[in-house]
């Protein structure tokens, strides 16, 4: 095993989508930022037919590289986002140390009706809602509006829009019926929390090291709608993408940020997150619920995760280094 090589995991599709594409380019800092930490790292292209069968040819080329370490940054396809937990079983099959999270945490929070169950009877605060695979299914006697819908399985918030929000009955119905034809697997309905959102970043494994607490107040940008949609996240030229900004807070009072991060942190070891992860609050009056817990989340140079490790000093490259002895020592433990 050479001592110093890395090899970066990212898919190879055919298919452009701002989320993948976005992808690519964080494979690419990684790159440069392992590099200037010493490594000799190199891209691993994972292909759509490299995961067909049993995936014996992909292990078999993994090991030849015979790396340090893999710095996992795939995330499965547009059109299968349940690759990801495939290629993570995989990598756990090498027996090679790997960056971020083990196919049990990447199955179960990608899974977000069966995340929010284990979150809720361990006793950690979620919205109340359902899972719906068809209208048929859905019931609202037990929910309050307004309601938001989401796709039960998916991430980096695809799915979400204009429709994800429902003021009664008659539009969580009319969005329901439109969601599922492209998001037949199902999707998550749940109360709405109308306030102010927490993203907690996490490092390492329970009790973690807390990165950073960002603030999204929606009441600041009224043009904008009060959640983060697919285009809020991904497309540069929206009022959404320039106005929702969330900031790293240090001015949060103790009680409050105490609060918030106690949360976050049994909310990733209830779901079995190491490595590095971020976990979403949101606020409703003197209410606190997690309404999602990311693995593997976005670690690009700009991205929210690396502006609240630069608000407490650490460098790009820096950050890249922890992740990757993280991933190391705790495959020697």
């Amino acid at each position: 095993m050479n001592k110093k090589k890395l090899l970066v995991t990212v898919a190879e599709e055919q298919a452009f989508r701002p989320d993948t594409a976005d992808a690519l380019r964080c494979a690419r800092n990684v790159l440069d930022a392992a590099r200037q930490r010493g490594y000799a790292a190199e891209l691993f292209a994972v292909r759509v037919h490299d995961l067909k069968e049993n995936g014996a040819s992909l292990v078999a080329r993994l090991r030849q590289n015979s790396p340090l370490c893999i710095f996992n940054l795939f995330e499965g396809f547009c059109d299968d986002s349940g690759q990801e937990v495939v290629f993570a079983r995989l990598l756990e099959e090498t027996r090679i140390p790997f960056t971020g999270n083990g196919s049990a945490a990447l199955a179960v929070c990608l899974q977000k009706h069966q995340a929010k169950e284990e979150l809720r009877r361990q006793g950690i605060p979620v919205p109340a809602g359902v899972l719906v695979r068809r209208l048929d299914e859905f019931s609202d006697t037990q929910l309050r509006y307004p309601l938001f819908i989401k796709p039960g399985a998916e991430d980096g918030s695809v799915g979400i829009d204009a429709e994800s929000w429902a003021g009664d009955r008659q539009s969580a119905r009319a969005g329901i019926e439109k969601k599922l034809k492209n998001h037949p697997a199902g999707l998550i309905v749940e109360e709405f929390f109308d306030g102010v959102e927490y993203n907690v970043g996490l490092l390492g494994s329970a009790p973690y090291e807390q990165v950073g607490i960002s603030v999204m107040d929606f009441a600041a940008a009224p043009q904008c709608r009060p959640f983060f949609t697919y285009a809020a996240k991904w497309d540069t030229a929206s009022v959404e993408y320039r106005k929702l900004t969330p900031s790293p807070q240090a001015d949060i009072p103790t009680a409050a940020r105490q609060r918030i991060g106690r949360f976050a942190a049994a909310a990733a070891q209830a779901l079995g997150c190491r490595g590095y992860c971020r976990v979403d609050l949101r606020a409703r009056g003197g209410e606190l619920a997690v309404i999602d817990v990311n693995p593997n989340p976005d670690i690009n140079d700009d991205s929210g995760f690396m502006r609240q490790a630069a608000a407490r000093g650490w460098l790009f490259t820096e950050v890249i280094q922890k992740i990757i002895e993280q991933a190391v020592c705790g495959a020697h433990r």
